[in-house]
């Protein structure tokens, strides 16, 4: 006589109920309940940034749906962050051109590839590239009495009467070029031209121009963000998982917790600080401004380490509640 089939749901080997989990996919561990379709990837944002317990639920879900989480959450923080600093580039720019005649005087522009004050002026003007600390700072300086070494801008481009000097200090790099091969060599395309910068030529550049420079540095602010987001997160996963992995298992009521879950959950811990990131830099606000840009990553790791605990210990407490309250 053949044996009756066995109908019952598989189980895996740490008892894990496997029904509802392809034969291809990974068993969900003991006390974690099953597999079910995540939420609208927009609601799963909304919730990590306002639901602690969501970083923790992300256990069910697989890695990949909450990655999707994460690349929303840097694209549109790279993209407002882009936006934000462009409008106020332009935003500044029109405001130092209305000011410009009650402070320096007019600049001569010559053809033969030189710029000079029009009367005797020994300050350089100082004009930082938007609000940010750590941006761009540009030195106009015919009268050549700027000592590059004594400036501390990390970011620096210098104008000198016949040179263009652009200094990227961590990176180590600072090239010097005649002014007619830089990138104002536009201005001197007329050899025989000779005319003046003022508030009113600058207002006017403001106007008609500046708006095509400010959409390619958009879309380089743009990727400079989403890559540096990207690869924070990647960098939380790999750094957080270990710190969920042990407070999830320890305790009584510790979970037997794969790596993968501990990944998981170490995913979405990271995209409320991407946010958080992409508000400050959005106002104005740098952490850098702070405590420096030594200490900013360990700072940001920190948190995403509190972050990481806070979401092992919501797990324990989730996922050992009867199965029927996660419906």
């Amino acid at each position: 006589m053949n044996p009756e089939p066995d109908n019952s749901p598989p189980q895996d080997p740490e008892g894990g109920n496997t029904s509802s989990v392809p034969s291809n996919r990974r068993p969900l561990p003991a006390g974690v309940p099953l597999r079910v379709r995540p939420p609208r990837a927009w609601k799963r944002l909304i919730g990590m940034c306002i639901r602690p317990e969501t970083w923790a639920e992300s256990a069910r879900y697989s890695l990949a749906s909450t990655l999707l989480v994460a690349l929303l959450a840097i694209v549109m923080v790279s993209a407002t962050a882009a936006t934000s600093l462009a409008l106020g580039v332009h935003t500044g720019f029109m405001e130092f051109a209305s000011a410009y005649d009650k402070s320096y005087p007019p600049i001569v522009v010559s053809g033969a590839g030189t710029i000079g004050w029009k009367t005797e002026f020994k300050e350089p003007l100082r004009y930082p590239l938007g609000s940010r600390a750590d941006g761009w700072l540009v030195l106009i300086d015919p009268s050549n009495t700027v000592k590059l070494g004594e400036e501390k801008s990390p970011l620096l481009i210098l104008v000198t009467a016949e040179q263009f000097t652009m200094r990227i200090k961590f990176l180590g790099q600072e090239s010097v070029t005649p002014l007619k091969k830089s990138p104002l060599g536009a201005l001197f395309l007329d050899p025989l031209a000779s005319y003046e910068i003022k508030s009113a030529s600058l207002e006017k550049f403001g106007r008609e121009y500046l708006w095509a420079y400010l959409v390619i540095y958009s879309v380089l602010i743009f990727f400079g963000n989403f890559l540096s987001n990207s690869l924070w997160v990647l960098l939380v996963m790999f750094v957080v998982w270990p710190l969920i992995l042990i407070v999830a298992s320890s305790g009584k009521n510790g979970l037997p917790t794969p790596k993968y879950i501990a990944y998981r959950m170490a995913a979405a811990v990271a995209v409320p600080l991407v946010v958080l990131g992409g508000i400050l830099e959005t106002c104005g606000y740098m952490l850098t401004d702070v405590v420096g840009p030594d200490l900013t990553p360990l700072v940001w790791m920190l948190a995403a380490a509190g972050l990481g605990i806070w979401a092992g210990i919501l797990a324990k407490g989730i996922f050992r509640l009867p199965r029927a309250q996660h419906k």
